[in-house]
């Protein structure tokens, strides 16, 4: 618990602002490659069990009394930045059962969004035979009520949705950004889940980076085939420079042999030319003729 809040201290700045502009940002954004040069164990306990350690993070963050001008701030933290290593950086299609309950990033374009919808986070409950207040943390997709009110035993409740607290939801879905794919193959998908401040912040088309966990979705009917989905942490919008694509010796064989001068000949003539001007001929343009 020390090193987690040495490590939130180390963001005076971050910290500063947060109090100041509170609700317009809620969030405090951690490098997490800060934090492993912090904290080697630690980083790896949030790789492992993100679950436990983002709550013991939070925990402490609104445990510090950030001064605001709303009564009862809820700071969450996030983490960007993840290596693009094996394990840490993990492609769409290798999103597998051996990362579930996981902490990793991946890439991809977005493609479909949902709207945004409030989701209870903290229900009201009020018992109908005594009137106690019963508070119930909500963590599934259905609403949870209490099992026994806690004054007088009763299992008879009201659900207050008024004075229950509430927050944003989205549902995105991305696909493989299409630079990585090869031959024929199609762009593989997964489902993110964003929260409060995490909803609208990118668009479709968008190539965003993702840090999250790898949860399941439950299936109907009890199927025993689980969807998988991204529970997201941090998501940013990025962009792609030119000397960022790799083109493989098929790739461009591919695309100098295409039958006729068009698109993809130029935009592979644009590419190649802006990052090697002198290796790569335009399409369009004839062969200048060998003098004999």
């Amino acid at each position: 618990m020390k090193s987690i809040e040495g490590f939130i201290n180390k963001e005076k700045a971050q910290l500063k602002e947060l109090g100041e502009v509170y609700p317009e940002k809620k969030s405090l954004i951690c490098d997490f490659q800060e934090l492993e040069r912090y904290d080697r164990e630690l980083s790896e306990k949030l790789r492992k069990t993100p679950i436990e350690t983002l709550f013991e993070f939070e925990e402490i963050l609104n445990a510090i009394g950030i001064l605001t001008v709303v009564d009862e701030p809820r700071f969450y933290i996030r983490f960007r930045n993840m290596p693009r290593e094996k394990g840490y950086n993990v492609n769409v299609r290798d999103i597998t059962s051996e990362y579930i309950g996981k902490f990793l990033s991946c890439e991809g374009t977005v493609n479909r969004m949902g709207d945004v919808y409030p989701k209870v986070e903290n229900a009201l409950f009020v018992c109908n035979v005594c009137d106690e207040y019963n508070w119930i943390k909500q963590e599934k997709k259905i609403l949870i009520e209490p099992y026994r009110c806690k004054s007088c035993g009763k299992s008879d409740f009201r659900f207050i949705p008024e004075e229950s607290q509430w927050i944003d939801i989205q549902e995105i879905q991305i696909q493989e950004p299409l630079e990585m794919l090869r031959g024929g193959e199609n762009a593989r998908t997964i489902s993110l889940w964003t929260e409060t401040d995490m909803t609208d912040r990118v668009t479709p088309g968008d190539k965003v980076m993702v840090t999250g966990t790898v949860r399941l979705k439950p299936p109907k009917n009890k199927n025993a085939v689980y969807d998988k989905l991204l529970e997201v942490n941090y998501i940013e919008a990025v962009e792609q420079d030119f000397e960022d694509i790799e083109l493989s010796d098929e790739d461009i064989k591919d695309i100098v042999c295409f039958p006729t001068p068009g698109f993809y000949q130029l935009a592979f003539f644009t590419i190649h030319s802006l990052k090697s001007p002198s290796s790569v001929r335009s399409p369009v343009e004839p062969a200048s003729s060998q003098n004999p």
